[in-house]
C-alpha cells in the first residue's frame, strides 16, 4: 500500500524518526516544521494521510486542524502528542481529527494505526457502499435512523437504491426546493441514538428550558442523553447545565446530568457538529439539540438530522407568523413561512433518501389563562396549518413564569419532588409538572411508551449510566 504523507512535526529528531518508520512501509514524505508551512502545503498538494503534532513553535496544532477543515481539506488527520490527557483526546478527534497516538510512540502502533486510517479512507467500492446502505434501510423497515458520520458518500453519478414506497397522502406537500438551503444530510445506518431538536426561527419561546427538561425527563427514565448548544455565544441551555452542576455540588446532590458540548458558529462549524454529533449518537439514547432563534449553517444542519423536532411558538399572532402568513380580515393562510418551508424540504429529502420522516411537534407555549377570542383564533389556525403541514399540535406549557424561576439553580420540575433541593413545590409547579410530564410521555420511544402505559408518572432517578 502506497502513500503520501505529510508530517507537521517541529522537532528535527522526532520529525526524523517518522519519516524512517514511513520510509520502511515505501510511503513518501513530505515535511513541515510550522503550522503556517504545514497549511500552505497541504492546500496546495494532495495526501493520503497528515500526521499533525500539537505543540507547533507558531499556532496551536488544534487551530492547524480547524484551519485545514475550514480549508475543505478533508485528508484524514493523525494528531501526535505529549499529552494523554483525555480531554485533549476528545478535544481532537472532536475538531476533526481521525486518531490520536501519544509520544513516545511505538513503532508498530503507530504503522498499525496510519493503515488502519488509510483503510478506512480508500473504503470499499462504490457497489459496495450502496448494497451496504440498502441492507440498512431494510433493516430499519424504512424508519429513520441516526447519521453515521463515518460512512463516506458515493462519488456522483453512483446509483444507491430506491427508499421503500411512502404513501403521498400521508405525507405534507413538496415545498420548493429552489427557495431553500437545507443541507444534504450524511447517509445514515441502524443504530445508534435518537436525536431530537428544539428549533424555531425567534428567539424567546421558550427552546432551552424545554430542551432541558426534556434531558433530565428522559434521564429519570434511565436513557443516557447526551445534549448539543448550538446558540452560541448566547448558550441558554450551557448556562442552565452550569447553574445545576454547581448547584447539585453545593447540595451534594446527585443530580443527572448529560453529556454536553457546545459548538461555534464560523468557519469550520460543520465539521465540528457533525463530529460532536457523531460521538453523541454512538454512545448515547438520545441526543438533545437546542438551536439559536434565527437561520444559519449549524441550525439548517440540525434540523436535517432530527428524528424529532419540536418548535415552540408562543401564544400569539406575533410567534405564528414563524410558520405562516395569515391574513388579518379572514385569518385565511396566505403562505408558509420560510421556516416551514425548511422543514419540510428536510422532510422530503429524508422520505427520498431512506424512506424515513422527521416527527414535528409544535408546542404552543400559553401566556395567559384567559380564555380571549385571539387565544380560539389561535388554536382554529394551529390546527389548519397542522394538516395543512402535517405537524401535531394541541401541547403546551401555560406556566412560564413557573419554568424560568429554575434557571439560576439549573432544576427543572422533576426535580423538585427531592426535599434536598429546598424548593417548595407549589400548586402552580404541580399543574406545570403535568403539562411536562405529558409532553414526555409524547417524545418517549414507541417501545418505552408502550412499557408504560397504564403506568405512573415516571419518578426521580439518579445519574444515568
Amino acid at each position: 500500500m502506497h502513500a503520501h504523507a505529510l508530517v507537521i512535526e517541529d522537532d528535527p529528531s522526532v520529525g526524523k524518526s517518522i519519516e524512517l518508520i514511513l520510509d520502511s512501509q515505501s510511503y513518501t514524505c513530505v515535511r513541515a516544521d510550522s503550522g503556517d508551512s504545514g497549511l500552505e502545503i497541504a492546500r496546495r498538494e494532495r495526501f493520503d494521510i497528515i500526521l499533525l503534532d500539537l505543540s507547533l513553535p507558531d499556532m496551536d496544532g488544534h487551530e492547524v486542524l480547524r484551519a485545514l477543515r475550514a480549508a475543505k481539506v478533508l485528508t484524514p488527520v493523525l494528531i501526535l502528542s505529549g499529552s494523554d490527557r483525555k480531554e485533549d483526546k476528545i478535544k481532537g478527534l472532536g475538531i476533526g481529527a481521525d486518531d490520536y497516538v501519544t509520544k513516545p510512540f511505538d513503532k508498530g502502533e503507530l504503522i498499525a494505526r496510519i493503515q488502519a486510517i488509510l483503510r478506512r479512507a480508500r473504503g470499499p467500492s462504490p457497489s459496495l457502499k450502496a448494497s451496504a446502505l440498502q441492507g440498512s434501510l431494510l433493516a430499519r423497515g424504512g424508519h429513520a435512523a441516526p447519521w453515521d458520520f463515518a460512512i463516506a458518500y458515493a462519488p456522483p453519478g453512483t446509483t444507491l437504491p430506491t427508499a421503500p414506497a411512502v404513501d403521498p397522502g400521508t405525507q405534507p406537500p413538496r415545498a420548493p426546493a429552489n427557495q431553500l438551503e437545507v443541507p444534504r444530510a450524511p447517509v445514515r445506518r441502524a443504530g445508534g441514538a435518537r436525536i431530537i431538536v428544539l428549533g424555531n426561527a425567534k428567539g424567546g419561546t421558550g427552546k432551552s428550558t424545554t430542551a432541558m427538561h426534556l434531558i433530565v425527563g428522559l434521564m429519570c427514565e434511565g436513557r443516557k442523553v447526551g445534549s448539543l448548544d448550538l446558540d452560541v455565544p448566547q448558550g441558554t441551555l450551557s448556562r442552565y447545565i452550569e447553574n445545576r452542576r454547581a448547584f447539585a455540588a453545593s447540595k451534594s446532590l446527585d443530580l443527572p446530568i448529560p453529556d454536553h458540548h457546545t459548538v461555534t458558529p464560523g468557519a469550520g462549524a460543520a465539521v465540528d457538529f457533525e463530529a460532536a454529533l457523531a460521538r453523541l449518537v454512538g454512545s448515547c439514547d438520545d441526543v438533545v439539540i437546542d438551536t439559536p432563534g434565527h437561520d444559519n449553517e449549524l441550525s439548517r444542519l440540525a434540523h436535517a438530522t432530527a428524528d424529532l423536532l419540536i418548535t415552540p411558538i408562543n401564544d400569539s399572532f406575533l410567534d405564528l407568523d414563524v410558520l405562516a402568513q395569515i391574513e388579518a380580515d379572514s385569518l385565511r393562510i396566505v403562505r408558509l413561512s420560510h421556516y416551514s418551508e425548511m422543514v419540510m424540504e428536510a422532510r422530503r429529502r429524508r422520505r427520498e433518501t431512506s424512506g424515513g420522516t422527521i416527527e414535528w411537534f409544535v408546542l404552543r407555549n400559553r401566556l395567559s389563562h384567559l380564555d380571549a377570542r385571539n387565544k380560539r383564533n389561535m388554536g382554529t389556525i394551529l390546527h389548519k396549518l397542522a394538516e395543512k403541514i402535517g405537524f401535531r399540535d394541541g401541547l403546551g406549557l401555560s406556566e412560564r413564569v413557573i419554568f424560568r424561576e429554575l434557571f439560576l439553580s439549573g432544576l427543572t420540575l422533576l426535580d423538585m419532588r427531592d426535599k434536598k433541593t429546598g424548593q417548595n413545590l407549589t400548586m402552580s409547579h404541580v399543574a406545570a409538572r403535568q403539562e411536562l410530564l405529558k409532553l414526555l410521555a409524547v417524545v418517549q420511544p414507541p417501545a418505552r411508551k408502550k412499557s408504560t402505559k397504564g403506568k405512573s408518572a415516571p419518578r426521580q432517578g439518579g445519574r444515568a449510566a
